[in-house]
């Protein structure tokens, strides 16, 4: 096995999502595109809705396994 890297595609897939069903993200569009997800940090993870979450697990999961690559 190896290390996911930069081209991993969760950005890609959660912000095609997002332009499906907007209604279950906090972020809004802007100039045609989704902010980063960062821009939640204030907001408390109870209030985040569906996509959101998802694409914050699946950014731990990749991040903590190719972690164990180093």
């Amino acid at each position: 096995m190896s290390a996911v890297g930069s081209q991993d595609g969760i950005v890609a897939f959660h912000n095609a999502q997002r332009d499906l069903m907007p209604d279950k993200t906090l972020l809004k569009k802007t100039g045609g595109k989704w902010p980063d997800i960062s821009t939640l940090n204030n907001t408390p993870l109870d209030q985040w809705k569906a996509i959101d979450k998802h694409q914050r697990m699946e950014q731990i999961l990749k991040n903590d396994h190719d972690a164990s690559f180093q």
